[in-house]
């Protein structure tokens, strides 16, 4: 071929994007260290006082061995097999005294992100995530570093001024019961959901939830107090149970609250009739435990969530305490990194009750928004750290949790030590290989890994799910058609698992440094006409 052709045909041949092209998750991989480190720092804040974090090292090959064989606790065997993992260690002390290190494998990748463990060769793969705040047809997602926090929604009926109406109540299970906990509840006399109200009730009781979120003033009081000749309906909303017997509730002998809440007209919206809704909800589950005199007592509150939680019947006392604890552990988590995520959303919460308010009061909208903006590849970032070191942080959470929750006081140091030995695992990144749907074995028979390899990315609703076949279904509004997939996606490379062009990447697309999607300023007058095409 003439030169001078074949450089014209190169200059005006548009090029990769070279991150995208040797593997997003190379780029990303070089900050394993320092991202281990942010999560240990921002989990410190939250130790106890006596507890100290003193940063990390990298251990020397000689330290690295002692280590591995100093672990066979008498075994005749040895792994041998290559894995791409290097020892580092964390340092600690207590009371000023050094504790014994704590030492945590951490992976690290080839050209394309390959990386081999035990032998095995696997592929990582960016995930395509939203930027905070996950929304699908009737449920949001919010996957924070000490929990993924999946909201629902369920009707309860009440009466305003006299008439039926139904709203919704947003729930999530945001206590993790263990296997003999779920025993017990599903054979208790009331089941049901953990609403949002009840933890705002829980913690800051009737009045002030409506006064800190709502900023409004809520009479509280029975059938006989609250009336319309005190309320006139012209200036009040006057609000009670619809008496009806939940079907969680099996009690035989069920008789409804005549408990009544009465609300200026002109503070009651959605927001305030969904709050309203929620604490109904609790009421016509417990309609003889509450009543006006009692619903500022978070006591209260927080032994019905017990009795929810663990089954009625259950000691008071222990109840209170368990959901007091509870509640304490849920102050700390929105950390600092939650919270710049949640601000790109344009949520701006300081913790976390106030990000249920924010959940509460816009579930409904946000559920409701057209499918374009949920089908859509654009606003979303390309993440690795996060969900191929989730192991690690979750483990660190777990012991943060646990070092603030022991019942011995004062602490000792034989508490941390046991707590680290049983959560902090050298070997808790060899599990990467499995229920993470971001690692797959690739076969790449060329020199040339995007077709493969590095073109490969992951929706975030499979992250989770291991390399099985994915569960949506074709009725799912983020898999419909959008134009951003021919920006984003590849509609030219489809796998037959994901035929709508989401699971490839465009070697030429713009992506930021922390992994967002940028649009091409030239091409948004174009797929924009596109999608209102497409739309229409």
């Amino acid at each position: 071929m003439d030169k001078k052709l074949f450089d014209l045909i190169s200059a005006a041949t548009p090029r990769f994007n070279d991150v995208i092209a040797n593997g997003l998750a190379v780029e990303h991989m070089r900050y394993v260290e320092g991202y281990i480190d942010r999560i240990m720092r921002t989990a410190e804040r939250d130790f106890p006082p006596e507890l100290r974090y003193n940063g990390y090292r990298r251990c020397t090959p000689q330290e690295e061995f002692t280590e591995a064989t100093k672990r066979l606790n008498h075994q005749s065997t040895f792994e041998l097999a290559r894995s791409d993992l290097y020892l580092v260690k964390y340092l600690f002390s207590f009371n000023g005294e050094e504790l014994e290190p704590v030492y945590l494998y951490l992976p690290f990748v080839t050209e394309a992100g390959i990386i081999t463990l035990r032998g095995s060769t696997f592929a990582i793969s960016p995930v395509l995530a939203d930027k905070a705040i996950s929304v699908t047809s009737d449920s949001i997602f919010i996957p924070l570093n000490r929990d993924k926090l999946t909201f629902q929604r369920l009707l309860h009926p009440y009466y305003r001024n006299g008439e039926r109406e139904a709203a919704y109540v947003i729930w999530s299970q945001i206590y993790h019961l263990s296997a003999k906990d779920k025993k017990a509840a599903a054979s208790s006399t009331v089941r049901g959901r953990t609403t949002l109200v009840h933890y705002l009730l829980a913690k800051y009781g009737l009045d002030g939830m409506f006064n800190r979120f709502a900023s409004i003033e809520v009479k509280v009081g029975t059938a006989e107090t609250i009336t319309e000749e005190r309320y006139p309906a012209s200036e009040w909303v006057i609000c009670s149970s619809s008496q009806i017997k939940p079907k969680t509730v099996r009690d035989k002998f069920y008789i409804g609250s005549n408990i009544r809440l009465a609300i200026r007209k002109e503070d009651y919206n959605l927001t305030v009739g969904g709050m309203v809704a929620g604490f109904f909800y609790i009421v016509d589950m417990f309609p003889q435990r509450i009543r006006p005199e009692y619903v500022n007592e978070t006591r209260l509150w927080r032994v019905l969530m017990g009795q929810l939680l663990w089954g009625v019947g259950s000691n008071e006392g222990k109840l209170n305490d368990e959901v007091a604890k509870h509640l304490r552990s849920l102050d700390s988590y929105l950390d600092s990194e939650a919270k710049t995520y949640l601000r790109e959303d344009d949520v701006h919460c300081e913790d976390l009750y106030g990000l249920l308010y924010e959940i509460l009061s816009t579930f409904n909208h946000r559920v409701t928004q057209s499918n374009s903006q949920v089908s859509s590849m654009y606003d979303k970032r390309l993440m690795v750290l996060r969900y191929v070191l989730k192991d690690l942080t979750s483990a660190i959470n777990r012991f943060m949790f646990k070092v603030n929750s022991t019942e011995k006081k004062p602490l000792a140091k034989s508490d941390i030590l046991k707590q680290m030995k049983r959560l902090l695992k050298p070997n808790l990144v060899m599990g990467i290989n499995r229920e993470h749907g971001e690692v797959s074995s690739v076969a790449a028979p060329g020199d040339n890994k995007y077709f493969k390899v590095t073109s490969q990315i992951v929706l975030q609703a499979d992250s989770s799910g291991g390399r099985g076949k994915s569960k949506t279904t074709s009725g799912d509004p983020s898999k419909h058609l959008h134009s951003s997939i021919a920006e984003v996606g590849s509609y030219s490379t489809m796998g037959k698992s994901e035929p709508t062009g989401r699971s490839k990447i465009n070697p030429f697309v713009n992506v930021a440094s922390d992994g967002m999607i940028v649009r091409d300023p030239d091409k948004i007058p174009l797929l924009d006409e596109v999608q209102r095409i497409i739309q229409r």
